[in-house]
């Protein structure tokens, strides 16, 4: 994280305020508190810092019935 933030001269809370707007990659979770960003996310995000969108995954709508889940 700290490199991150200095690499990319933001301040923690814009960073966290970006990444929930879709304007800087999400980090990778590697478990407990840590996290880690690809160096080719963060290459896409220097290139272009104003321009950096990331597309909206598209989750399907999945009808579930109604009441508890049967055990099988």
């Amino acid at each position: 994280m700290k490199d991150v933030l200095r690499l990319t001269s933001l301040s923690r809370p814009t960073l966290y305020r970006r990444i929930a707007a879709g304007r800087f990659p999400p980090p990778v979770h590697l478990g407990g508190r840590a996290c880690a960003w690809t160096p080719k996310s963060l290459e896409l995000w220097i290139n272009d810092p104003q321009g950096y969108r990331i597309t909206p995954v598209v989750v399907p709508n999945i009808r579930r019935r109604p009441g508890r889940p049967r055990k099988y």
